[in-house]
């Protein structure tokens, strides 16, 4: 096989299946960077340069999150209902529910690679209210007060609003 058909193989290989090989073949024949794929997690990319070094750029919050056909795709905490009556953001690190309303053994479902946590609440909950990533849970746990369940790209966390002394 000629330097030129390797050239062209290597061109035409589509971006997710490059190899660190593929890449940094990739990056020689370009003169530009050429990203991993197989390397990318939610914190990190990696690419291939063309001098045949490797740049690991790595981030303290994530930067995006595997869809369940396990694709890519950008973090969104945003809050939607679900066809199991929970409501969760739209793409998250972890897998998260919170409850929809009714016993409140199931508040908080919470989990990653085939760990999990559930939590509950010791009384029924009301049918949240949902704005952006925060679900709210009026009158919880007495009138005046308010559960808040806030949805985060790695968690979440809890709030009691007082509204009334």
């Amino acid at each position: 096989m000629s330097l030129a058909s390797v050239g062209e193989a290597v061109a035409a290989a589509p971006k997710a299946a490059l190899t660190e090989q593929s890449a940094s073949e990739r990056a020689a024949l370009t003169g530009e960077p050429v990203e991993v794929p197989s390397e990318r997690t939610e914190y990190t990319t990696t690419v291939a340069n063309p001098d045949g070094t490797f740049t690991l750029t790595q981030s303290t919050q994530p930067q995006r999150a595997r869809a369940e056909d396990g694709s890519w795709q950008d973090v969104d905490v945003t809050l939607e209902e679900r066809s199991d009556g929970t409501v969760g953001p739209k793409a998250a690190v972890v897998d998260m529910a919170f409850s929809g309303g009714g016993d409140g053994s199931g508040l908080l479902s919470l989990g990653r690679d085939g760990q999990e946590l559930r939590m509950g609440w010791p009384t029924s909950l009301p049918e949240p209210t949902l704005d952006g990533a925060t679900a709210t849970y009026a009158n919880v746990p007495v009138d005046g007060v308010d559960l808040q369940m806030t949805a985060t790209a790695e968690g979440y966390r809890e709030v009691l609003v007082v509204r009334s002394a």
